[in-house]
């Protein structure tokens, strides 16, 4: 169940935080706005469980779907599979493919129906098909690296506000200042390191076009995964975007 003030409190806090620089998504936004709707109906219909579930993951699957502009196949199959671990939700498909192209005609009405980037020509060889398995282990390392840093981080802030008692309004706005000292510091280093703190701050689309383009020196691209990590993980793990408390265990 989720409590039905979380879409309003999600959509407000997440806007606050992204535009101004701090580096989160709004697809995590996006489907908890979505779930806390699924949520609601599941309430009003006084729906059972297992159908409370399905709504539940038919939300998410639109949200995201749409914010992607990634219908109807994305959306639903992601529907089918968030909400668990070793599981899949297969009723939530057919829902969820419904949903998900709704949610994308009506988004792409008011936006526009063009992809979130810009198309890119690439051409491949078979001779590089191991550089492409060397470069999915080094993503699944740093995806790890990620996680450790996300979680740490944000146990670190916990563990520090509640033992010196001080107040977790305070807890979002201490790393709001640790983002604003890293991006000052990169921005005055050196002219390369500029790209590096305008590209760890906010979602990141625009470099990631950029990115694809070829227009990012080797030095930037080295260096922003790290930066990016430790940015996003005082974001969020400070709490700038919070998702705590909304969730009640059934």
């Amino acid at each position: 169940m989720i409590r039905r003030r979380v879409p309003l409190v999600k959509a407000v806090a997440s806007i606050i935080t992204i535009s101004t620089g701090g580096s989160a998504g709004r697809e995590g936004a996006d489907s908890q706005i979505s779930a806390g709707f699924g949520s609601l109906v599941a309430d009003k219909l006084g729906l059972s469980m297992k159908y409370r579930r399905i709504a539940i993951a038919t939300g998410i699957g639109a949200g995201i779907g749409t914010i992607f502009k990634a219908p109807p196949l994305g959306g639903a199959i992601l529907a089918a599979e968030i909400l668990y671990t070793r599981d899949f939700e297969s009723a939530a498909i057919i829902p969820a493919f419904i949903a998900s192209v709704i949610g994308y005609s009506i988004f792409g009405i008011l936006e526009g129906f063009e992809p979130v980037f810009g198309a890119v020509e690439i051409t491949w060889t078979v001779l590089q098909i191991p550089f492409f398995a060397l470069l999915g282990v080094v993503c699944g390392l740093l995806g790890k690296l990620y996680c450790h840093s996300f979680y740490g981080t944000r146990d670190l802030f916990t563990g520090f506000f509640t033992r010196h008692g001080l107040p977790k309004k305070l807890k979002p706005v201490t790393g709001a200042f640790f983002i604003g000292l890293v991006f000052v510091i990169f921005w005055y280093l050196a002219p390369e390191t500029r790209l590096v703190a305008l590209g760890s701050i906010g979602s990141g689309y625009g470099f990631l076009q950029l990115m694809m383009y070829n227009m990012v020196p080797l030095s930037v691209l080295i260096m922003i995964p790290f930066v990016k990590i430790f940015m996003t993980s005082f974001t969020i793990g400070s709490g700038g975007d919070p998702v705590g408390g909304s969730l009640h265990p059934v």
